[in-house]
């Protein structure tokens, strides 16, 4: 697995990986964590200019990406997005095999 800053020919990887997230809320019972829809261009853009939207590759193709961002000055992970499907015969296939979806999520202190 290659981790690496993404770059704009990478949009329509991380758009699809996204997307595919999204379905598996949805099949997972949360529709109120799938919007349907892509980072908005200027929002892409930026991140690859500040170098805040990395991803990861296997076998030459991108299987997840992670937009870092700051809430009140704190660094923070904005969003992760992984591909359901990875080969077993690649580098992370059996890191994934047998995992359907993983979700991480973080709450400020004192919220439930």
């Amino acid at each position: 697995m290659i981790l690496r800053r993404a770059s704009i020919a990478d949009r329509e990887a991380i758009e699809r990986v996204g997307l595919d997230a999204d379905e598996r809320f949805r099949d997972a019972g949360h529709p109120e964590l799938c919007d349907g829809g892509a980072m908005p261009p200027h929002v892409f853009e930026a991140a690859v200019a500040k170098g805040t939207l990395g991803v990861a590759e296997v076998d030459g193709a991108i299987v997840g990406w992670i937009y870092e961002g700051r809430i009140e000055g704190e660094l923070c992970i904005g969003q992760v997005s992984v591909a359901a499907a990875l080969s077993s015969n690649s580098s992370a296939g059996s890191f994934v095999r047998g995992r359907t979806s993983l979700s991480a999520t973080t709450r400020r202190s004192g919220s439930a």
